[in-house]
């Protein structure tokens, strides 16, 4: 007797979904508009959505101090930054340190000397992961920003956020 295809291949259809241990979430992240100082998409994959925080080309600085916060229900912070290309924060020890509290994520970073000049490149990168079984739309915000100019002065700047939705595969 002959067992039609489509009576084995819906079994083989379904142990192979079930053997990936199901879908995982997606995560879209539109960039919010070009100018000042912004955190931007750089890419999505197993660890979350990985964020650069860039600045205004042109503007001259030696470091700063930036808090963001995600909704504690959807999304955490993986409390590692990664220094970008805009700093030389030169040889160990550099001046770099990332930490997270709940829902928030705290990053500073500064040059030991003089100040740069911030083009294309980014500050840091940063990553946000999905919790498990999370949909809908995330609230991402950028809470303090506080710069460490070229003359050492510091001053509050304002921190574009892009808008993040997770849903399924």
């Amino acid at each position: 007797m002959l067992i039609p295809a489509s009576r084995l291949l819906f079994p083989l259809l379904l142990a192979a979904l079930l053997g990936c241990g199901g879908a995982s979430t997606r995560m879209g992240y539109t960039d919010p508009a070009p100018g000042g100082y912004r955190l931007v998409g750089v890419s999505t994959g197993e660890g979350g959505l990985v964020l650069d925080l860039v600045g205004p080309p042109g503007a001259r600085i030696r470091g700063g101090l930036f808090t963001f916060q995600a909704d504690p229900a959807l999304a955490a912070w993986d409390s590692d930054a990664r220094a970008g290309e805009a700093l030389d924060l030169g040889p160990e020890p550099r001046l770099l340190k990332s930490r997270t509290d709940g829902s928030r994520l705290q990053v500073a970073l500064y040059q030991k000397a003089g100040a740069a000049t911030l083009g294309d490149r980014p500050l840091f990168s940063i990553t946000l992961a999905p919790l498990p079984g999370a949909r809908g739309p995330v609230s991402l915000a950028a809470l303090e920003a506080r710069i460490l100019d070229a003359s050492g002065a510091a001053l509050a700047v304002p921190v574009a956020v892009g808008t993040l939705h997770l849903q399924e595969p």
